[in-house]
């Protein structure tokens, strides 16, 4: 496996923690300890969505406001809001 250290890591992360973690907070606490070679978001997702001993929890949306237009005058830009949607993860017990 290319990546058992960091699969490992992320599960006793897991373990650890009082409260579900989502992706983005899992990859922060990844990236801090490896700076080098962490791995990306996209592959922080993969990993836990593969690794045994983990399962998702839910999910978690959020939606930011409209920014303003940059130009006076001009519909159409910057309108609509933004999604976010990130899931949330917790260790099984194995």
């Amino acid at each position: 496996m290319a990546k058992t250290r960091i699969r490992k890591y992320i599960l006793k992360i897991l373990q650890e923690s009082r409260m579900p973690l989502t992706t983005g907070e899992i990859h922060d606490i990844v990236n801090k300890k490896y700076p080098h070679f962490g791995p990306s978001m996209n592959q922080v997702g993969n990993t836990l969505a593969k690794t045994k001993g983990i399962e998702k929890a839910g999910f978690i949306d959020s939606y930011s406001e409209p920014r303003p237009s940059l130009k006076d005058g001009v519909e159409g830009l910057n309108t609509g809001k933004a999604r976010l949607r990130q899931t949330v993860w917790i260790a099984t017990k194995d």
